[in-house]
């Protein structure tokens, strides 16, 4: 039995690790579509081909801008995590990723707004500093706030490993 659920999570592991192209093709528009609407309060921004024109500047979203990763990690780390059951699973993905969504689209609407008030140099380094370090840390924050918040004492993959030593 044991067996048979690691193999279970663990081939959910490999399907969800496959699927970039469908966290994309459901993330990315929502992504742009929401920063355009909230940019609306402040701009006239316009969608094209995909991507945020506004006041002469085009804005192009790729995976990256949507955070596809994050909401991989996320998902990977939980399928990875012994005893946690699919209610639970759901539960904690569904926080954790409307977690990471909101911090993504803080962090989009605020990078625009650097590049329109202060120009393409500030953006530059502000985007870079999000991207590199704030980024890894805010998905490492999210998860060590689900595993507090839900009580979860497995370790991902560790867990596992431990108890199959143990058989």
């Amino acid at each position: 039995m044991l067996m048979k659920s690691i193999l279970i999570r663990y081939s959910f592991v490999l399907i969800v690790a496959l699927s970039s192209n469908l966290f994309t093709f459901l993330l990315l528009p929502l992504n742009l579509y929401t920063i355009s609407f909230l940019l609306n309060f402040f701009y006239s921004p316009e969608i094209i081909e995909g991507n945020i024109q506004l006041a002469g500047i085009s804005f192009v979203f790729i995976p990256a801008c949507a955070a596809i990763l994050a909401y991989m990690l996320l998902l990977e780390l939980l399928l990875l995590t012994r005893g946690i059951t699919f209610r639970k699973g759901l539960q904690m993905f569904f926080l954790g990723a409307t977690l990471i969504f909101a911090l993504n689209i803080f962090r989009i609407f605020f990078l625009i707004l650097i590049y329109l008030e202060y120009g393409k140099n500030y953006f530059d380094a502000v985007h870079l500093f999000f991207w590199q370090f704030v980024s890894v840390f805010f998905v490492i924050g999210v998860w060590i706030f689900l595993v507090e918040f839900y009580k979860i004492r497995s370790i991902p993959l560790i867990s596992d490993i431990k108890e199959i030593l143990k058989k």
